[in-house]
């Protein structure tokens, strides 16, 4: 019961006196730093995903390889059939044989992984599911005492979860906002060459060159470069020059790349 005691308290210094962000709260793997800290101390693969099966943290106590865990690792990204599982849950199900569809260790590996046993927290906040918490132990079921480090891990990646949403949130409401006053402060002209432009997006970046656009939409190339200039000024687009080969520019980010879209359907 005194190492029980004693890891609690290292759970609770994790978020009290670390700083649990990985480089910042909008990194790809917002949450590695914690779930690397709890997955050590557990001695356990650690994910944390959020409602929708983004991937916001990963450890891998145990260096499991296969394809199928590479693809989740490199894409970020639970698939949807596992998902459907976890979405199920209302409480903690402790103890799932690698037999079960909801074992984080793949069935292609059952023979090295026959006494795995999976560990799935599903993580509420006033009645909405932020996310889950995954953990897979390698040869050995939960005992009772990791049980209760990985109740309380949960609630401290609850809490944490709910600051990243809240915050979440709040950059998006300020990036929206931005997106309006941006366009806003477009001429007429200008306007009309941003809607040319993002039509021609295939994704979040784009090559292209001005005077092309200039002659085949009739907009002057000083009106092209002006609009572009002030979308990058005000943070919504990132642009650099290509030299002979036109010029590239990328979305911020999808949350921008919709609001813009938004905004200049209504415009």
């Amino acid at each position: 019961m005194r190492k029980v005691l004693a890891d609690l308290r290292k759970i609770n210094e994790i978020v009290q006196y670390d700083n649990i962000w990985r480089d910042s709260e909008t990194a790809d793997l917002p949450f590695n730093k914690l779930t690397e800290i709890l997955g050590t101390l557990l001695k356990v693969d650690l994910y944390i995903a959020s409602s929708d099966g983004r991937l916001l943290g990963i450890h891998d106590e145990f260096q499991v390889n296969n394809d199928r865990m590479k693809e989740y690792k490199n894409s970020r990204q639970f698939p949807d059939f596992y998902m459907e599982g976890l979405t199920s849950l209302k409480f903690t199900k402790e103890n799932i044989p690698v037999t079960d569809e909801l074992t984080i260790f793949p069935v292609e590996l059952h023979d090295n992984f026959k006494n795995a046993m999976t560990t799935i927290i599903p993580i509420f906040a006033s009645g909405i599911q932020l996310g889950f918490v995954v953990m897979g132990k390698d040869e050995e079921p939960f005992s009772t005492d990791d049980l209760i480090l990985a109740e309380h891990a949960g609630t401290v990646i609850g809490t944490e979860m709910l600051h990243w949403y809240t915050r979440k949130i709040e950059q998006e409401k300020r990036e929206q906002q931005n997106v309006h006053l941006a366009l806003s402060s477009l001429s007429y002209s200008e306007l009309e060459a941003i809607k040319v432009i993002i039509q021609l997006f295939d994704g979040m970046d784009l090559r292209f060159t001005a005077l092309k656009i200039a002659k085949e939409y009739n907009i002057t190339r000083t009106v092209i470069v002006n609009a572009i200039r002030k979308l990058e000024s005000a943070g919504i687009i990132e642009s650099r020059s290509l030299g002979t080969k036109g010029t590239y520019i990328k979305i911020k980010n999808q949350n921008i790349k919709k609001s813009l879209l938004t905004e200049l359907k209504h415009s």
